[in-house]
């Protein structure tokens, strides 16, 4: 009779045990689980609140890239008289010609001339092969331009040790071009002041015509029959930032 009891005794606390395992296992499965579910949901929050941000960001870029092109719009819609052309290049100058006193060099506005020629306007190029209108000679292409140089100034290392500005190549003849007055083993940078508020920069070998084209009399360009010479825009952020500077002077008005 005591081991029949004793057996059913030890049954029962067998079956208290699993049933105390049992139940453990449900809560430890309970907090684990309701631990997960709220990392997921942070987890899916933060995911939220990123998307949302990343959203608004994006939203913003087009209307930068927007503003910034309609500033270079209104820029190149201006209508500059050459009295206002003269006087930009005259201000340009003067800030060229502090640079060009710390890098050694001097610097004319005397950037292009030309000897006899037709009837057609004398234009230079863009890296993408846009005519920049450099003088006008045909009155009949007035809108026919994207873009028009305002002025220009030429960077060069004088044979006299002259710096900043110098009114000496003034008086070269046009066939000796900057020789007279430039070590031509050094660069010559010709820089164009676009309407469109970039510098446009060009290498010269000496020549006052180098880098420009002259249309022909029916208002055709005439690249064919010699290497392409074409500007590049100028990586010279800080003669770009000043020439805006200026330009945007004229544009409140």
């Amino acid at each position: 009779m005591f081991n029949h009891r004793h057996k059913k005794n030890k049954y029962f606390f067998v079956v208290i045990i699993l049933l105390l395992v049992i139940i453990g296992l449900l809560i430890f499965i309970i907090v684990t689980g309701g631990k997960n579910s709220e990392k997921q949901t942070k987890s899916s929050s933060k995911t939220t609140q990123t998307t949302k941000i990343s959203k608004e960001s994006l939203k913003t870029i087009p209307q930068t890239m927007s503003s910034q092109q309609n500033s270079s719009t209104r820029l190149n819609e201006r209508n500059y008289t050459e009295s206002e052309k003269r006087a930009i290049t005259n201000e340009f100058l003067l800030w060229a010609s502090k640079r060009a006193e710390i890098g050694g060099m001097a610097v004319t506005t005397r950037f292009f001339d030309h000897g006899a020629s037709g009837k057609g306007d004398w234009y230079a190029l863009t890296p993408d092969w846009q005519a920049i209108l450099v003088q006008r000679q045909d009155s009949s292409r007035q809108n026919s331009y994207s873009i028009q140089a305002l002025g220009g100034v030429t960077f060069y290392t004088s044979k006299d040790g002259t710096l900043g500005q110098s009114d000496k190549v003034m008086t070269s003849a046009l066939a000796a071009g900057y020789n007279e007055v430039a070590d031509l083993g050094k660069p010559i940078i010709k820089y164009l002041l676009g309407d469109d508020g970039e510098i446009y920069e060009y290498h010269s070998s000496g020549s006052f015509t180098d880098g420009f084209y002259e249309m022909d009399d029916k208002g055709n360009r005439q690249e064919n029959g010699r290497p392409i010479q074409t500007f590049t825009l100028s990586a010279d952020t800080a003669a770009k930032k000043e020439l805006q500077r200026i330009l945007l002077q004229y544009n409140r008005k």
